[in-house]
């Protein structure tokens, strides 16, 4: 029997928007150490300063488009996901008959991601399951070759997921029993 979670709606917006916070930090921070630079570096030349203005303001404004897109993929990603927890293991996947449309850089992007990890196509068998780690956002459902950096044999579940105590619950007496078998 096959039970499918998915996120809640009204959270979705909140889950798509976390990891693109710290890609904002880094960004303004990057602008600013060379938008400093820039100034130093064109004020030595000239005493014109416009010209870093407009240069300033379309960075700002790529970095706002590329932003914009990222949170909408992942939005659509995030509405689309769903975890499976089955007598075989726990699956984190995306429903394709739900997507939609998928433009050429959503296909292109996936295709990518999922020849680097299998990040959206994953099956975690129950005796495979060797540890789990509770994040702040996440619960992190780990083989014993998982790979942090790649995402490999790890399933991460966000916190926002409907009924995630019960999912939690599952996986912890799944690896109970692991754990008690020599």
């Amino acid at each position: 029997m096959s039970t499918v979670y998915k996120i809640n709606p009204s959270l979705i917006s909140k889950v798509a928007f976390r990891p693109l916070r710290l890609i904002i930090i880094i960004f303004i921070f990057i602008l600013l150490y060379f938008s400093f630079i820039e100034v130093q570096l064109y004020h030595k030349q000239n005493n014109d300063i416009n010209g870093i203005y407009l240069t300033l303001i379309i960075q700002v404004v790529l970095l706002g488009l590329i932003l914009f897109y990222s949170f909408r993929r992942r939005k659509r990603i995030y509405q689309n996901l769903e975890i499976i927890v089955s007598d075989e293991g726990i699956q984190k996947s995306i429903n394709y008959q739900t997507f939609g449309e998928v433009t050429f850089i959503d296909r292109f992007i996936i295709n990518k991601a999922n020849q680097l990890t299998p990040l959206y196509k994953n099956l975690l068998r129950w005796e495979e399951i060797t540890a789990i780690d509770e994040k702040p956002h996440n619960l992190y459902i780990k083989t014993n070759g998982s790979n942090n950096f790649y995402g490999t044999g790890q399933i991460v579940v966000p916190k926002e997921i409907e009924q995630y105590e019960e999912i939690k619950k599952v996986v912890v007496n799944h690896l109970n029993k692991n754990v008690s078998q020599p």
